[in-house]
């Protein structure tokens, strides 16, 4: 299984496709290649119920969703903070983090999670705006990878 893999979640419609459009910006620009081969993924999660499939066997897995924020720059959230926030369900039934605490519970050894919101405002030209984050996510997640495969987290 691959080390390291990136998820894009969210579906193709809308501001929910930033997650997938952050992913497929990072294949375009050659994220994997810059790694040993093998060592990085990058993947598509159309419904929350299918990142236990996605995440297992990883070492560190980095998912990618959209944030209503007028933030600058990519946002860490914490996976736990999700579970503090029982009111915002998923129209999945079941949502992101359901499925960590599921996969924290069963998996033999569990990735290690970094959720990184991507804040396209309440309203807007929000392709532009995920233009101008894209730069600043690539570089985020390469250094997070590299510590990652180095070993150090």
């Amino acid at each position: 299984m691959t080390p390291v893999r990136i998820i894009g979640i969210g579906s193709p419609h809308g501001a929910d496709a930033a997650g997938w459009r952050a992913v497929e910006a990072l294949q375009r620009g050659g994220l994997a290649a810059r790694f040993p081969p093998g060592s990085v993924s990058l993947e598509n999660c159309p419904a929350p119920v299918q990142l236990y499939r996605l995440l297992e066997g990883c070492r560190l897995a980095v998912l990618i969703d959209a944030v209503a924020s007028e933030a600058r720059k990519p946002l860490h959230i914490e996976p736990a903070l999700l579970r503090r926030e029982p009111a915002r369900c998923s129209g999945h039934g079941i949502g992101v983090a359901e499925m960590l605490e599921l996969l924290d519970t069963v998996a033999t050894r569990p990735p290690r999670v970094l959720l990184l919101g991507l804040p396209l405002g309440a309203a807007g030209d929000q392709p532009a705006r995920l233009q101008g984050l894209l730069p600043a996510l690539s570089r985020h997640i390469e250094e997070v990878i590299g510590r990652c495969l180095e070993g150090a987290g």
